[in-house]
């Protein structure tokens, strides 16, 4: 079963990326769906800067130049999106930037855990 203090860690710093990544008044917006392997599928939107096609590895490396061209907000938060891929991917699932859109996509992936459906999944 995921740890729930990691879970609550993960959607702490994706959220602060979310908030630190937007100007004052912006939106952040949540979505939870699931993928055909019944994984669970987060999409965390916000109205700050998209992540450039050049800068989806560089965003989830610790300290990276670019990412921090890239975010209003690096000095503070330059780890929110090494830790919270770190954490994603020590449950199994993973963290990807979208690019190249008008807004700022994140997509959380995790393992659905065995035991909590209803469906047996």
């Amino acid at each position: 079963y995921a740890n729930p203090v990691q879970l609550r860690t993960l959607f702490r710093e994706l959220l602060l990326d979310a908030l630190g990544s937007m100007q004052d008044g912006g939106t952040v917006r949540i979505e939870l769906g699931e993928d055909e392997q019944h994984r669970l599928l987060l999409h965390m939107r916000s109205s700050g800067a998209a992540v450039a096609l050049s800068a989806v590895d560089a965003v989830f490396r610790p300290f990276d130049r670019e990412a921090k061209a890239n975010r209003a907000s690096a000095a503070r938060d330059a780890l929110s999106l090494p830790h919270a891929c770190a954490l994603a991917r020590a449950m199994g699932g993973d963290l990807m930037a979208v690019p190249e859109t008008a807004e700022r996509v994140l997509v959380l992936s995790l393992p659905r855990m065995r035991g909590n459906d209803s469906a047996g999944r």
